[in-house]
């Protein structure tokens, strides 16, 4: 699991991250190593001093690595996607136009694992060939799931 450290004054010592999620778990806060339990959406965690602080995680649009907020202060873990990552990684949500909930469905699915990919260490040119090719597989995966529908209202 990719970890991303949280760079605030209050935690110059101690090693406070949140760890990426996982494909059936969310995000995870961690100190110094040791999962953090999330209560009532906060995570309270001891800063350098000794002292209670609280932290929640906000989610950005279409990004899955949230920001982390601390003393009412937002955290950036990782710098925004770039307008032509967001455009090109959501694009076929465009087959929601076409096909309505299974194109959404679809089309949501792919973006939001696009976006993955975009924050994946993988290069520049890796990620948009995977993303091409994640985006034309949800068009073919569109096509079949749209002539099974066909089908079965036929009979």
């Amino acid at each position: 699991m990719m970890e991303f450290p949280v760079q605030h004054p209050r935690f110059q010592q101690q090693r406070l991250a949140v760890r990426k999620a996982g494909v059936f778990s969310g995000e995870k806060v961690v100190l110094n190593g040791q999962v953090i339990e999330r209560r009532q959406g906060v995570y309270t965690v001891t800063d350098d001093t000794g002292a209670a602080v609280p932290v929640k995680l906000k989610q950005r649009f279409y990004d899955p690595i949230p920001n982390v907020l601390i003393d009412q202060e937002v955290v950036r873990l990782v710098e925004p996607l770039k307008p032509i990552e967001y455009v090109w990684g959501w694009a076929p949500i465009a087959l929601m136009v076409l096909g309505g909930a299974i194109g959404g469905a679809i089309g949501g699915g792919v973006g939001y694992v696009n976006a993955c990919v975009f924050r994946s260490t993988m290069g520049t040119a890796q990620k948009f060939l995977v993303t091409a090719l994640l985006s034309c597989l949800a068009v073919v995966l569109y096509l079949v799931a749209a002539i099974a529908f066909q089908m079965m209202l036929r009979q």
